[in-house]
């Protein structure tokens, strides 16, 4: 069965009942979330592997979706930055205003979001760019549990895809 999400996006469903997405990155608190989902197919070969992801921001008063290509080293280095803050939970302490914490996936031609230290925790989603478009969400969120939480999705997905380091 196919559905149209969009005029130039079309999406294969194999079954009802079969995954077809494998969540990597959650970040949500009540109705507003950002999720971005990696899709089952890969191109490439294992060492240079790319997936495609869609991101998806969600809130009572904005949503969207983006669909774009990663590579197997910006899932890997989303990762190394939940690692990363992990080990320095007071990251998150900086002061406001300054520069993102993190900003995923890096790279100039592929929309992507940034994560900025500030008391509530604000993620900016910005669109591809050309478009200029951005969208911003204050999450209160529990940072152990937004670690030990984004953890376990990469995991599953390094398990479930055969994402790993070469």
């Amino acid at each position: 069965m196919l559905q149209s999400s969009s005029p130039t996006a079309l999406e294969v469903c194999l079954s009802p009942n079969r995954k077809t997405r494998t969540d990597i990155i959650r970040i949500a608190e009540g109705t507003d979330s950002l999720v971005v989902s990696l899709d089952r197919g890969v191109v490439g070969d294992h060492n240079d592997s790319w997936h495609r992801v869609r991101m998806e921001i969600s809130s009572d008063f904005v949503g969207g979706h983006l669909s774009f290509m990663v590579a197997r080293s910006d899932i890997l280095g989303w990762s190394e930055f939940l690692e990363r803050l992990g080990r320095e939970p007071d990251l998150l302490d900086a002061d406001e205003g300054g520069p993102p914490l993190v900003v995923w996936p890096y790279q100039d031609r592929t929309p992507y979001f940034q994560i900025y230290p500030e008391d509530p925790l604000r993620v900016e989603v910005v669109g591809s760019p050309m478009s200029r478009v951005r969208v911003s969400l204050s999450l209160d969120i529990d940072v152990d549990d937004f670690i030990r939480s984004g953890r376990k999705l990469i995991e599953e997905a390094v398990r479930e895809l055969e994402i790993g380091g070469s």
